[in-house]
């Protein structure tokens, strides 16, 4: 086994107190990564903005997620379903989060047949909105059509 010398040690940045983190950083940050401790009526924050169109200038692979959310849709996996467009929606993807907002709808639930999954629509209505804010056209009719949410 080889002794730690000091070239060996990782280098540490010095940083000024005004350049360090807050203390609360890392459970912030844990709160922005897909999956890590949200519920479905939670949106996870969005940080790039959206093109008129609704649309955001997104990595390769939320097309893929997209894509492959969809395929789990078709197939009646909703539960991969949701994971797939909840990570596409993290990178900003309107189109993800409306979709998302739709496996939580009781009216499309009922349109799907599905069995044994229990419709949510406060988090139906959370996505709706996350998909507006995104510029989603669609969200807002969906979440017009969702009535109001207690």
């Amino acid at each position: 086994m080889q002794a730690l010398t000091p070239a060996l040690l990782p280098v540490q940045a010095s940083t000024s107190p005004a350049q360090q983190p807050p203390q609360d950083a890392t459970a912030a940050a844990s709160e922005l990564a897909p999956g890590a401790g949200q519920t479905a009526a939670a949106p996870p924050a969005i940080t790039r903005a959206p093109s008129a169109r609704g649309t955001v200038a997104a990595p390769p692979q939320v097309a893929l997620l997209l894509s492959r959310a969809s395929e789990m849709l078709a197939l009646g996996d909703l539960s991969a379903a949701r994971l797939l467009y909840q990570r596409a929606a993290t990178f900003g993807s309107a189109q993800a989060a409306t979709a998302l907002g739709r496996t939580y709808d009781p009216a499309y639930l009922a349109t799907m047949k599905a069995t044994g999954i229990q419709p949510d629509r406060a988090a139906a209505a959370a996505w709706y909105r996350k998909g507006v804010a995104l510029g989603d056209p669609e969200a807002a009719d969906r979440l017009i059509s969702l009535g109001p949410v207690p």
